[in-house]
């Protein structure tokens, strides 16, 4: 059996609907999964690019509105260059573990918060807070 070689180079408009076509179908995850069964040639790195940079819908392009140049500049005068802390990412809590985690540090944030407030008395190991 002879493996085809990924392709590399610009898209063409049929890759394109393909592209959609399979993430219309699979959802947007799981690229290496819509690469495969797509029948693309492509990596899964290319196909999330291209749908992430020109396929998705709502993507929007060209100049900013004054409105939205206007909302950068407040919130850049207000906390610099960093809007959010630079290990944050959104696209990090997309898997169902990741999200457990974070549920599960939410919630011993809070029964800490709760604890030292002095609502509950609360003891872990000898450890009282």
């Amino acid at each position: 059996m002879v493996k085809e070689e990924t392709r590399k180079g610009p898209w063409t408009e049929q890759e394109d609907l393909q592209l959609v076509f399979s993430v219309r179908l699979f959802g947007e995850r799981h690229w290496d999964f819509i690469a495969q069964v797509s029948g693309l040639n492509r990596t899964g790195k290319s196909c999330r690019l291209r749908w992430v940079n020109y396929l998705q819908p709502g993507l929007k392009r060209g100049r900013m509105s004054p409105d939205e140049e206007r909302l950068v500049l407040e919130l850049h005068s207000r906390w610099g260059n960093r809007f959010l802390p630079p290990h944050f990412s959104i696209s990090r809590y997309n898997s169902p573990r990741s999200l457990l985690l974070l549920l599960l540090l939410v919630l011993v944030v809070l029964l800490l918060l709760i604890c030292s407030t002095g609502i509950i008395m609360c003891k872990f190991s000898g450890f009282s807070i």
